[in-house]
């Protein structure tokens, strides 16, 4: 009686142990500190690099003269010279496209005439020999010209005066004498052909030239006269037109 006392309150010390000892929970390791994504890096929009166009200066070759300089008669009172010559694109017709010289163009009855002056350079007091106006408008693809309309000869007036540094007395023109009538015609191809007035004849055996009024108080335009090809009469012969066709109408 007294060992199943005894085997009792064993049993019961046992589960009073168990019931109030304090258990031991087993967690895993873990962490607090939580895990943030790291912030991408925001998108940059695509770039454009815009590389402005390089201009290359283009050097148009040019022939020396060392005598004769060309003047172009223009729509306003400035003077147009072939070294500085630039020509726009335009939409508009150009009636001296059949050449690429810095002609002035002048509408004539049968279409458009394409001029211009060549004379010396600064200061020159020397005639001008025929036979080098011939050349000289030929290294151009022109003829000595003719004139036919009063505007051309109101032009090449006003070029005398105010663009030339000297004094021009007479041009060279495009004209000769007809052996049969004994008259003098136009002889470019294109201006009405008989020379009205007709011309002074000083030396037979000479060359038509134009011998402009500079005097705006004097009427008409000036003299036609045959003179020496060697342009040293008196006056000089001293400047040179040279012309070509342009759009023609028929």
């Amino acid at each position: 009686m007294l060992v199943r006392t005894v085997l009792v309150c064993l049993v019961l010390a046992s589960l009073s142990e168990c019931m109030f000892r304090p258990q031991r929970h087993h967690y895993e390791e873990c962490s607090c500190e939580e895990e943030v994504p790291c912030e991408e890096e925001p998108t940059r929009p695509p770039t454009t690099t815009t590389v402005k166009p390089t201009t290359v200066p283009v050097t148009t070759p040019t022939t020396t003269r060392t005598t004769t300089r060309t003047t172009v008669p223009s729509t306003t009172p400035t003077t147009v010279t072939t070294t500085t010559t630039t020509v726009p694109k335009t939409t508009t017709i150009n009636p001296c496209r059949t050449t690429d010289q810095p002609v002035a163009p002048y509408l004539r009855k049968n279409g458009y005439w394409c001029s211009m002056m060549v004379n010396f350079g600064v200061g020159s007091s020397s005639g001008y020999p025929y036979d080098d106006a011939v050349f000289d408008c030929s290294l151009n693809g022109l003829v000595v010209s003719s004139l036919e309309i009063d505007q051309e000869k109101i032009d090449y007036i006003r070029l005398a005066k105010t663009d030339v540094l000297y004094d021009i007395t007479a041009y060279w023109v495009g004209a000769s004498q007809d052996p049969t009538t004994k008259q003098y015609y136009w002889d470019d191809g294109q201006a009405i052909r008989l020379m009205e007035p007709q011309p002074t004849v000083v030396d037979p055996n000479g060359h038509v030239a134009w011998f402009i009024n500079k005097n705006s108080s004097v009427p008409g335009y000036g003299d036609y006269k045959v003179v020496s090809k060697t342009g040293e009469g008196n006056p000089k012969v001293n400047a040179n037109l040279c012309g070509t066709p342009g759009i023609q109408f028929n």
